[in-house]
């Protein structure tokens, strides 16, 4: 008989900060227009702050989302998530863009080490550079590559980040996302499986924290005793 896969529970530390992504169903484009992305902005906005998700960087593409944000509490950012998908699911199929199912089952996140917060934010607003869709970040209308360039004001980011003075040119300093290709990977992998992404004491000290097993665990059956 099949064995179901067991479902591994979401890491979520109040305080620190998260990588998150969240794909459509079946790679479908869900973000279509100046329409789609102004509201999908609009419902993130207002579910951010009622559930308490502070947000510091974000890219939204046709297909998927990807965030960066720290939770007030354990809850507030799968219900800031949660609150924003299904409102947007609804707008989804009253505009037409899908009949059913918007977005898959699970968002996936990873709670980042200080050493690795710039990294994912610099990865997060220069995607659509990657992805061809642009030659500079901070042309991409769509993330928050532009207001940390200080060309427009947004109200979905958080107040407090960044920091003054730590990046002097943010436009240089998202132009060098490219060195960093490797770390994307890692970062993508921790993100999916749900594993914290950090060094090991970082990592040592959330599982005393949680009281849970935070690594990947080797596969196969366990050693008889």
């Amino acid at each position: 008989m099949m064995q179901s896969m067991v479902r591994r529970a979401r890491t979520i530390i109040t305080g620190f900060v998260h990588h998150i992504a969240h794909y459509s169903m079946d790679g479908r484009d869900v973000l279509t227009n100046t329409d789609d992305f102004k509201t999908y902005l609009e419902y993130l906005e207002k579910f951010s702050k009622k559930n308490g998700l502070s947000l510091w960087a974000y890219c939204l593409l046709p297909d998927h989302i990807r965030l960066v944000a720290v939770p007030r509490d354990v809850g507030a950012l799968a219900a800031a998530v949660r609150d924003t998908h299904a409102a947007y699911a609804g707008y989804a199929n009253w505009r037409g863009l899908t009949s059913g199912r918007v977005w898959k089952n699970r968002f996936s996140s990873c709670v980042l080490d200080d050493m690795f917060v710039w990294s994912a934010v610099r990865l997060v607003e220069s995607l659509p550079v990657r992805l061809g869709l642009v030659k500079k970040a901070e042309k991409y209308r769509w993330s928050s590559a532009a207001p940390h360039c200080g060309l427009r004001q947004d109200a979905v980011l958080t107040a407090s980040f960044p920091p003054p003075g730590v990046i002097e040119n943010w436009p240089e300093w998202l132009a060098g996302a490219e060195s960093e290709s490797a770390l994307e990977k890692r970062l993508l992998l921790n993100t999916r499986t749900g594993h914290p992404f950090g060094g090991t004491a970082f990592i040592e000290e959330l599982e005393k924290q949680t009281g849970r097993i935070l690594r990947p665990q080797k596969r196969g059956p366990k050693p008889r005793a």
